[in-house]
């Protein structure tokens, strides 16, 4: 080896070791300053936790069609303190015009002052839209800002996801909903509420792990690593016993039976199967303080009114319960005489009772969240209000009170040939590897006594109602086993009118058809704030009940359900 290279190699190895000790000196500096320095040694090796939402399940029809689903939507803010002044200057107009013409919620000149007045105070999270899909944000990507990356351009994009449903408003209120109030727990609604945890899957999670390493020639790194991370696992798919083609069918109708009829203050629908006791449509409308109508609460559960004559049934077989010499073959126990008469063979005590047990029912809520349950109100025997006509409004479907779930189970019952079934609305639920969440079908409505009466007596009491639906409700497409009710609706300070001597009326129809070979129970009830007009609630729910079982989906099920018994 030559002097020279001799030479060559001793320089770069003294260069070699004198970097490197100068690398060592400065890293055992580094350290022992973090170690002393409290902002540094929390900066040397922080770990934290970070969690990933999981996509939320969505809730289907009987027929598989989704009504609630999850939507990835996005936030856009902008920082206006990373644009450089001579930028900002030349941009501003047109980015105020494109936020006009694709976000629309203030004109052009209204964003301009909104985004210069941001950039004079310095906010570094200026919203420009939220809740915004991926067409609107794909829009925006052509504006100015928009088109560098965020650190540049200070446009920060948040994607989160959003619940939307695809058939708009149509039985909102019994898919409901889960809202955070930011003060106490959620407030849950429906299925949503009461599906929360399926619906809601599993969230991911993480640990990252922040360090601050000091690099050659005194640099410092910034470095994240995660580390055990868990993926989230999608939420389970709800089925519900809704048929939203049958639902739209009876939300049109009924929106269009109220349109004209200002005092009409809330409708409902609800539509079982008298197979295996599924609510198939269940419309809840109602006028809010703003005169707008929507399914804001639920009439067919929350609403307990005097049903009038519909009570005919449950009276007549009471009256059987009391006198079993008692024959329901022959008369029209829908006429008032005939009730007369059989009133008169029974002991009030035990014919309330058995009345009581008839439709008292109970609610099974183990998994479903429904707020506001209507009761049965009803005058007994044994109370100080009870009078000596106390019995005969009764008779009448007065001086008792309940909701629309109640009164339609009683119709069921009949169509079942007397055997009385649980009103289901969802379930059973089902996890993505076969596990079962929820067994059971979930129930709404659960009556007390399943053995209303004998096959010989629903026979005859349906005899009796197919011809009160003949002479009340003729020419529908089925022939239908059903009656019509009404009454006043009692005031909170117990009158029937007000101030002006008005009065506000309820009018239901309840039944079930085809009258021989039922498939569905129907009922229809609508109620009116005090008005002059005491006939419309009646003709809306007639019109109503007679165009549905006229529609053509409503025969295609029928035709269906048949064809499989």
């Amino acid at each position: 080896m030559t002097r020279r290279k001799k030479i060559l190699i001793a320089s770069v190895a003294t260069v070699a070791g004198l970097v490197l000790g100068i690398e060592i000196f400065d890293c055992v500096s580094f350290r022992r300053y973090c170690a002393k320095t409290d902002s540094m040694r929390t900066r040397m090796d922080t770990v934290c936790t970070f969690s990933t939402q999981a996509w939320r399940g969505n809730i289907v029809d009987c027929n598989g069609n989704v009504l609630a689903k999850s939507d990835t939507v996005y936030d856009v803010h902008l920082d206006t303190k990373l644009c450089e002044d001579s930028v900002w200057g030349k941009i501003l107009p047109e980015l105020s015009a494109g936020f006009a013409a694709i976000i629309r919620n203030r004109t052009a000149p209204e964003y301009f002052t909104y985004l210069a007045e941001g950039r004079a105070k310095g906010l570094r999270y200026m919203i420009i839209g939220r809740d915004l899909n991926t067409r609107t944000l794909d829009s925006l990507r052509v504006l100015p800002l928009f088109d560098l990356p965020s650190y540049k351009g200070g446009i920060i994009v948040e994607p989160k996801q959003k619940r939307v449903h695809p058939y708009g408003d149509l039985a909102l209120r019994t898919l409901g909903y889960v809202w955070n109030n930011g003060k106490s727990d959620d407030i849950r609604v429906g299925i949503e509420g009461s599906f929360n945890s399926a619906l809601s899957g599993m969230d991911g999670y993480g640990i990252m792990k922040d360090k601050y390493v000091r690099r050659p020639l005194g640099r410092v790194r910034h470095i994240h690593k995660a580390i055990k991370v868990v993926e989230p696992t999608r939420g389970e798919d709800v089925p519900i016993t809704i048929d939203i083609e049958l639902q739209a069918v009876a939300d049109s109708l009924l929106r269009a039976g109220i349109a004209g009829h200002e005092h009409i203050r809330g409708v409902c629908m609800v539509v079982v199967s008298t197979d295996n006791g599924a609510v198939r449509t269940m419309v809840n409308l109602i006028r809010n303080s703003k005169g707008d109508l929507g399914e804001y609460y639920n009439v067919s559960i929350g609403y307990g009114y005097e049903p009038g004559r519909i009570i005919a049934p449950a009276i007549a077989l009471a009256a059987a319960k009391c006198d079993s010499a008692l024959s329901l073959n022959g008369p029209d126990f829908t006429s008032a005489e005939a009730v007369d008469g059989m009133l008169e063979r029974c002991d009030a005590h035990k014919f309330c009772d058995s009345l009581k047990t008839m439709l008292e029912g109970g609610y099974a809520f183990d998994h479903l969240e429904l707020e506001g349950l209507a009761d049965l109100q009803m005058v007994m025997p044994e109370d100080s209000c009870w009078d000596e006509d106390s019995f005969a409004r009764i008779a009448g479907g007065h001086s008792i009170m309940a909701p629309a779930f109640r009164w339609i189970g009683l119709y069921t019952a009949i169509a079942r040939g007397g055997e009385g079934i649980a009103q289901r609305l969802a379930g059973p639920v089902w996890s993505a590897d076969g596990e079962t969440l929820l067994n059971d079908p979930i129930m709404v409505f659960v009556p007390i006594d399943y053995n209303l009466c004998s096959k010989r007596q629903a026979d005859a009491v349906t005899e009796s109602l197919k011809a009160a639906s003949a002479k009340a409700l003729p020419g529908t497409a089925f022939d239908m086993a059903g009656m019509f009710g009404s009454s006043f609706v009692t005031r909170m300070d117990g009158n029937y009118t007000d101030s002006y001597g008005r009065r506000a009326i309820q009018s239901s129809y309840a039944g079930f058809f085809p009258a021989d070979k039922p498939v569905f129970s129907i009922i229809c009830m609508a109620y009116t704030e005090p008005s002059e007009d005491l006939h419309s609630a009646e003709e809306i729910t007639s019109k109503v009940v007679r165009e549905f079982v006229g529609s053509e989906i409503v025969a295609e099920r029928v035709s269906r359900t048949l064809e499989y018994k």
